[in-house]
């Protein structure tokens, strides 16, 4: 496929979320296109189309940018038609799908939504595709609604690390949700102290000599310290040296 550098060269506009993610698959389609690889072009092009809401579209700024991608996925359709590259596509077809299938049994709707995606893209008349697309939204909206719903509920019963957890497990299947924004917009103050009481609470451990505990308390709760207000890892780092300084004796 001969295009000049700059075809359909998109203008990227502001630095919202979808704006980022879009521009990270445009980038990659680019790359697989200068290669020739014209089929995981094809899926990276596909995704810059859908890394954008329905609303954000309908923006004068954004419709250009949306169109290049459109416009880049038609072409490769058009020239992978001409080259004849239907065994692959076929193949890449079915890997999609089954990684699709996968990821619903594990209940990963977000990673089953992109490969049924990807399918489509490939080969929009692939049977079932959409059927499983569908079924993956619905289980998606179910899925953050129950996750909604326990947050709600952690939270109305001061089991504080539960719902944030739940938050931001909201935000991995829906990084837009307003919901999970606000609560860590609003509650930042609590959550960080929140998090220096854990902290706390294992420096009392480690103090007194139970280090194994220390760290275990640290080790449960490292992961809602995103921002690092805490830095769990390096006491957990400091308390296990300590450990293996005492074995060695």
């Amino acid at each position: 496929l001969n295009l000049p550098n700059d075809f359909f060269k998109p203008k990227f506009v502001g630095a919202d979320s979808s704006t980022t993610t879009a521009r990270s698959y445009f980038d990659k389609g680019d790359a697989f296109e200068r290669s020739g690889d014209l089929l995981q072009a094809l899926v990276q092009y596909q995704r810059v189309k859908d890394a954008y809401p329905a609303d954000l579209v309908q923006k004068q700024q954004v419709q250009g940018f949306y169109l290049t991608a459109l416009n880049k996925i038609q072409n490769l359709q058009k020239e992978m038609n001409r080259s004849g590259s239907n065994e692959q596509v076929r193949k890449l077809v079915a890997k999609a799908m089954q990684e699709g299938r996968d990821f619903m049994q594990q209940r990963k709707y977000k990673d089953a939504q992109r490969r049924f995606k990807d399918a489509l893209a490939l080969d929009p008349s692939v049977p079932d595709a959409q059927k499983l697309l569908d079924s993956a939204q619905v289980n998606l909206r179910s899925r953050k609604r129950e996750l909604l719903d326990q947050a709600s509920t952690a939270y109305e019963d001061n089991r504080l690390s539960e719902a944030i957890q739940n938050y931001r497990d909201v935000l991995a299947l829906d990084e837009g949700d307003d919901t999970a924004q606000a609560f860590f917009v609003n509650r930042r103050a609590e959550i960080n102290e929140h998090l220096r009481r854990i902290q706390r609470k294992g420096i009392d451990l480690y103090v007194a000599g139970r280090i194994t505990d220390a760290i275990r308390v640290w080790k449960d709760d490292r992961s809602l310290d995103i921002n690092g207000v805490v830095n769990f890892s390096r006491d957990i780092e400091k308390a296990a040296k300590l450990l293996e300084a005492r074995s060695a004796k």
